[in-house]
Protein backbone atom coordinates (compact mmCIF):
# COMPACT_ATOMS: atom_id res chain seq x y z
CA UNK A 1 0.00 0.00 0.00
CA UNK A 2 1.18 3.21 -1.08
CA UNK A 3 1.68 5.91 1.49
CA UNK A 4 0.15 9.80 -0.03
CA UNK A 5 2.07 11.87 -1.34
CA UNK A 6 1.84 14.64 1.18
CA UNK A 7 3.21 11.90 3.78
CA UNK A 8 6.08 10.87 1.42
CA UNK A 9 7.61 14.52 1.48
CA UNK A 10 7.41 15.33 5.14
CA UNK A 11 10.56 15.44 6.89
CA UNK A 12 10.60 13.19 10.29
CA UNK A 13 9.56 16.02 12.56
CA UNK A 14 6.60 16.60 10.04
CA UNK A 15 6.05 13.48 9.55
CA UNK A 16 5.53 12.94 13.95
CA UNK A 17 3.43 15.80 14.21
CA UNK A 18 0.88 14.32 11.71
CA UNK A 19 1.01 10.88 13.38
CA UNK A 20 -0.13 12.63 16.40
CA UNK A 21 -2.61 14.62 14.57
CA UNK A 22 -4.07 11.76 13.30
CA UNK A 23 -3.95 10.34 16.83
CA UNK A 24 -6.02 12.98 18.26
CA UNK A 25 -9.83 12.49 19.26
CA UNK A 26 -12.05 13.26 16.97
CA UNK A 27 -15.74 14.92 18.03
CA UNK A 28 -16.98 11.51 16.86
CA UNK A 29 -15.36 9.69 19.17
CA UNK A 30 -17.09 11.60 22.23
CA UNK A 31 -20.41 11.15 20.16
CA UNK A 32 -19.72 7.41 20.16
CA UNK A 33 -18.88 7.72 24.18
CA UNK A 34 -22.05 9.05 24.85
CA UNK A 35 -24.14 6.85 23.01
CA UNK A 36 -22.63 3.56 24.07
CA UNK A 37 -22.66 4.90 27.84
CA UNK A 38 -26.81 5.66 27.42
CA UNK A 39 -27.38 2.25 26.31
CA UNK A 40 -25.64 1.01 29.06
CA UNK A 41 -27.63 2.87 31.73
CA UNK A 42 -30.32 1.68 29.55
CA UNK A 43 -29.44 -1.87 30.11
CA UNK A 44 -28.41 -1.33 33.69
CA UNK A 45 -32.39 -0.97 34.69
CA UNK A 46 -32.59 -4.69 34.17
CA UNK A 47 -29.15 -6.21 32.91
CA UNK A 48 -25.53 -6.18 34.18
CA UNK A 49 -24.50 -6.74 30.26
CA UNK A 50 -22.15 -3.38 29.21
CA UNK A 51 -21.17 -1.93 25.93
CA UNK A 52 -17.53 -0.34 25.84
CA UNK A 53 -15.12 0.77 23.67
CA UNK A 54 -11.62 -0.15 23.75
CA UNK A 55 -8.90 -0.48 21.74
CA UNK A 56 -6.56 2.12 20.28
CA UNK A 57 -9.77 4.79 20.10
CA UNK A 58 -9.48 4.74 23.81
CA UNK A 59 -5.61 5.04 24.03
CA UNK A 60 -5.94 7.73 21.27
CA UNK A 61 -3.10 5.75 19.61
CA UNK A 62 -5.67 5.14 16.57
CA UNK A 63 -4.25 6.71 13.25
CA UNK A 64 -7.01 7.98 10.96
CA UNK A 65 -6.52 9.38 7.32
CA UNK A 66 -8.84 11.17 5.11
CA UNK A 67 -9.58 7.65 3.57
CA UNK A 68 -8.87 5.11 6.21
CA UNK A 69 -11.07 6.04 9.46
CA UNK A 70 -9.32 2.74 11.07
CA UNK A 71 -11.28 0.92 13.50
CA UNK A 72 -13.32 0.61 16.48
CA UNK A 73 -13.47 -1.93 19.14
CA UNK A 74 -16.49 -2.27 20.65
CA UNK A 75 -16.50 -4.22 23.72
CA UNK A 76 -19.22 -6.22 24.86
CA UNK A 77 -19.06 -7.16 28.58
CA UNK A 78 -21.66 -10.32 29.85
CA UNK A 79 -22.67 -10.49 32.84
CA UNK A 80 -21.78 -13.44 33.76
CA UNK A 81 -18.66 -13.07 35.51
CA UNK A 82 -15.79 -15.72 35.55
CA UNK A 83 -13.98 -16.52 39.03
CA UNK A 84 -10.16 -16.47 38.88
CA UNK A 85 -10.12 -19.44 40.83
CA UNK A 86 -11.56 -21.54 37.59
CA UNK A 87 -9.21 -20.42 35.55
CA UNK A 88 -6.61 -23.36 34.41
CA UNK A 89 -3.34 -22.07 32.99
CA UNK A 90 -1.03 -24.33 30.91
CA UNK A 91 2.39 -24.58 30.75
CA UNK A 92 2.81 -25.38 27.43
CA UNK A 93 1.39 -22.02 25.67
CA UNK A 94 1.87 -18.01 26.67
CA UNK A 95 0.05 -17.32 29.95
CA UNK A 96 -2.34 -15.30 28.75
CA UNK A 97 -4.31 -18.39 26.64
CA UNK A 98 -5.91 -20.19 29.30
CA UNK A 99 -9.16 -23.16 29.89
CA UNK A 100 -12.04 -21.79 32.36
CA UNK A 101 -13.49 -24.67 34.68
CA UNK A 102 -16.92 -24.72 33.64
CA UNK A 103 -18.18 -26.50 36.47
CA UNK A 104 -19.91 -23.08 38.64
CA UNK A 105 -22.15 -22.65 35.56
CA UNK A 106 -23.69 -25.90 35.43
CA UNK A 107 -26.39 -25.41 37.84
CA UNK A 108 -27.21 -21.83 36.26
CA UNK A 109 -26.70 -23.06 32.71
CA UNK A 110 -27.60 -26.93 32.60
CA UNK A 111 -28.22 -26.78 28.79
CA UNK A 112 -24.59 -25.34 28.14
CA UNK A 113 -22.35 -28.90 27.14
CA UNK A 114 -18.86 -28.31 28.35
CA UNK A 115 -15.90 -29.30 26.09
CA UNK A 116 -14.19 -32.66 27.40
CA UNK A 117 -17.08 -32.54 30.02
CA UNK A 118 -15.57 -30.43 31.95
CA UNK A 119 -14.57 -27.06 30.51
CA UNK A 120 -16.42 -23.82 29.45
CA UNK A 121 -16.78 -23.66 25.60
CA UNK A 122 -15.02 -20.74 23.65
CA UNK A 123 -17.91 -20.52 21.15
CA UNK A 124 -19.89 -18.78 23.52
CA UNK A 125 -17.95 -15.85 23.13
CA UNK A 126 -17.58 -16.54 19.44
CA UNK A 127 -20.32 -15.32 18.23
CA UNK A 128 -23.12 -12.68 20.39
CA UNK A 129 -25.06 -16.15 21.97
CA UNK A 130 -27.99 -15.85 24.45
CA UNK A 131 -26.67 -18.18 26.94
CA UNK A 132 -24.31 -15.61 27.34
CA UNK A 133 -26.10 -12.09 26.49
CA UNK A 134 -30.05 -12.01 26.60
CA UNK A 135 -30.08 -8.28 25.36
CA UNK A 136 -26.95 -6.94 23.66
CA UNK A 137 -27.75 -9.00 20.57
CA UNK A 138 -30.92 -6.90 20.33
CA UNK A 139 -29.69 -3.49 20.77
CA UNK A 140 -26.99 -4.46 18.45
CA UNK A 141 -29.62 -5.39 15.28
CA UNK A 142 -31.27 -2.19 16.76
CA UNK A 143 -28.76 -0.39 15.80
CA UNK A 144 -27.35 -1.54 12.39
CA UNK A 145 -31.41 -1.43 11.47
CA UNK A 146 -31.02 2.62 12.12
CA UNK A 147 -27.45 3.68 11.07
CA UNK A 148 -26.34 4.33 14.47
CA UNK A 149 -28.83 7.09 15.25
CA UNK A 150 -30.99 6.76 18.58
CA UNK A 151 -33.34 9.22 20.21
CA UNK A 152 -32.65 10.15 23.75
CA UNK A 153 -35.22 12.30 25.97
CA UNK A 154 -37.21 13.52 22.70
CA UNK A 155 -34.39 15.36 21.72
CA UNK A 156 -33.07 13.12 18.46
CA UNK A 157 -28.97 12.66 18.98
CA UNK A 158 -27.74 11.46 15.41
CA UNK A 159 -24.15 9.47 15.57
CA UNK A 160 -22.52 8.94 11.95
CA UNK A 161 -21.90 5.19 11.60
CA UNK A 162 -18.24 4.23 11.11
CA UNK A 163 -17.45 1.86 8.09
CA UNK A 164 -14.88 -0.46 10.05
CA UNK A 165 -16.56 -2.10 13.32
CA UNK A 166 -15.34 -5.03 15.55
CA UNK A 167 -17.90 -6.27 18.15
CA UNK A 168 -15.57 -8.43 20.62
CA UNK A 169 -17.77 -10.37 23.48
CA UNK A 170 -16.06 -10.63 26.35
CA UNK A 171 -16.48 -12.56 29.90
CA UNK A 172 -15.27 -10.44 32.78
CA UNK A 173 -13.27 -12.03 35.63
CA UNK A 174 -14.23 -12.18 39.34
CA UNK A 175 -10.87 -11.79 40.77
CA UNK A 176 -7.31 -10.83 39.42
CA UNK A 177 -5.62 -13.34 36.56
CA UNK A 178 -2.02 -14.75 37.74
CA UNK A 179 0.88 -13.23 37.53
CA UNK A 180 -0.40 -9.77 38.52
CA UNK A 181 0.95 -9.49 41.57
CA UNK A 182 4.09 -10.44 40.40
CA UNK A 183 3.83 -7.38 37.88
CA UNK A 184 2.58 -4.89 40.40
CA UNK A 185 6.09 -5.82 42.59
CA UNK A 186 8.12 -5.89 39.15
CA UNK A 187 11.16 -3.44 40.05
CA UNK A 188 11.70 -1.29 37.34
CA UNK A 189 14.47 0.42 36.99
CA UNK A 190 13.03 3.06 34.44
CA UNK A 191 10.36 3.91 36.79
CA UNK A 192 7.95 3.39 34.16
CA UNK A 193 4.84 3.00 34.76
CA UNK A 194 4.82 5.53 37.71
CA UNK A 195 3.27 4.13 40.75
CA UNK A 196 0.22 5.50 41.01
CA UNK A 197 -0.15 3.88 37.21
CA UNK A 198 0.17 0.63 38.79
CA UNK A 199 -2.13 0.98 41.56
CA UNK A 200 -5.19 2.47 38.90
CA UNK A 201 -3.62 -1.15 36.67
CA UNK A 202 -3.88 -3.39 39.77
CA UNK A 203 -7.87 -2.47 40.68
CA UNK A 204 -8.53 -2.58 36.56
CA UNK A 205 -11.33 -5.07 36.09
CA UNK A 206 -9.98 -7.98 33.47
CA UNK A 207 -11.63 -10.03 30.34
CA UNK A 208 -11.97 -13.09 28.62
CA UNK A 209 -11.61 -13.42 24.69
CA UNK A 210 -12.69 -16.16 22.61
CA UNK A 211 -9.21 -16.77 20.81
CA UNK A 212 -6.97 -19.89 20.00
CA UNK A 213 -3.78 -19.86 21.07
CA UNK A 214 -0.56 -19.91 18.52
CA UNK A 215 0.71 -22.97 19.55
CA UNK A 216 -1.12 -26.12 20.48
CA UNK A 217 -4.27 -24.49 20.11
CA UNK A 218 -7.53 -26.09 20.83
CA UNK A 219 -9.84 -24.11 19.63
CA UNK A 220 -13.12 -25.35 21.30
CA UNK A 221 -11.51 -24.32 24.68
CA UNK A 222 -9.23 -21.54 24.16
CA UNK A 223 -9.83 -18.58 25.94
CA UNK A 224 -7.51 -15.36 25.96
CA UNK A 225 -7.10 -12.55 28.89
CA UNK A 226 -8.05 -9.09 27.90
CA UNK A 227 -6.62 -6.15 29.75
CA UNK A 228 -8.61 -3.79 28.12
CA UNK A 229 -9.22 -1.30 30.89
CA UNK A 230 -5.14 -1.68 32.02
CA UNK A 231 -3.96 -1.11 28.97
CA UNK A 232 -5.80 2.28 28.50
CA UNK A 233 -4.31 2.86 31.90
CA UNK A 234 -0.60 2.09 30.40
CA UNK A 235 -1.49 4.01 27.37
CA UNK A 236 -2.56 7.68 29.13
CA UNK A 237 1.08 6.99 31.47
CA UNK A 238 3.47 6.92 27.92
CA UNK A 239 6.03 9.49 27.84
CA UNK A 240 6.31 11.40 24.99
CA UNK A 241 9.03 9.67 23.59
CA UNK A 242 7.28 6.68 24.19
CA UNK A 243 4.01 6.85 22.86
CA UNK A 244 5.74 8.39 19.60
CA UNK A 245 7.58 5.60 19.23
CA UNK A 246 4.61 3.47 19.35
CA UNK A 247 2.73 5.67 16.72
CA UNK A 248 5.58 5.20 14.40
CA UNK A 249 5.58 1.55 14.73
CA UNK A 250 2.06 1.26 14.37
CA UNK A 251 2.13 3.71 11.23
CA UNK A 252 4.76 1.38 9.58
CA UNK A 253 2.48 -1.88 10.23
CA UNK A 254 -0.47 -0.17 9.24
CA UNK A 255 1.01 0.59 5.67
CA UNK A 256 2.93 -2.72 5.23
CA UNK A 257 2.31 -4.77 7.45
CA UNK A 258 -1.30 -5.18 9.32
CA UNK A 259 -3.31 -6.10 6.15
CA UNK A 260 -1.38 -9.09 5.03
CA UNK A 261 -2.25 -10.52 8.28
CA UNK A 262 -4.94 -12.97 10.28
CA UNK A 263 -6.94 -11.40 13.19
CA UNK A 264 -4.90 -13.29 15.86
CA UNK A 265 -1.44 -12.31 14.90
CA UNK A 266 -2.92 -8.84 14.54
CA UNK A 267 -3.43 -9.54 18.29
CA UNK A 268 0.29 -10.29 19.01
CA UNK A 269 1.69 -7.72 16.69
CA UNK A 270 -0.20 -4.92 19.12
CA UNK A 271 1.81 -6.24 22.11
CA UNK A 272 4.98 -6.57 20.59
CA UNK A 273 4.14 -2.88 19.29
CA UNK A 274 3.65 -1.66 23.15
CA UNK A 275 6.58 -3.83 24.13
CA UNK A 276 8.85 -1.66 21.29
CA UNK A 277 7.68 1.76 22.30
CA UNK A 278 9.00 1.03 26.01
CA UNK A 279 11.98 -0.56 24.88
CA UNK A 280 13.56 2.37 22.24
CA UNK A 281 11.81 4.75 24.56
CA UNK A 282 14.24 3.62 27.22
CA UNK A 283 17.04 3.26 25.13
CA UNK A 284 16.46 7.21 24.05
CA UNK A 285 16.64 8.37 27.40
CA UNK A 286 19.63 6.38 28.22
CA UNK A 287 21.57 9.00 25.64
Amino acid sequence: MELPDGVRKMNFCDLIKELERQSSPRPSDYSMNKLYSYITRFLSHFSKERFMIGGSTEENTRLRTSIDDGDYDYLLISEIAIPSEYIEYKRDRPSCFVHVNGSFMQEQFPDIEMVDGKYLPSSLLSEIKPEAYKHVGDIIKLLCENDDKIGVNEVKIVYSRKKHKDYIPMFPIKGNPKGLDKWIKRDRKSHWPPEDTVNRVSKCQFFFVAKPAPVKAEKEKDFCLAYSMAEKELSEALRTVQKRVLLIVKAFNKYYIWRLISCCERFRLDTYQKWQAKVCAMRCQAF
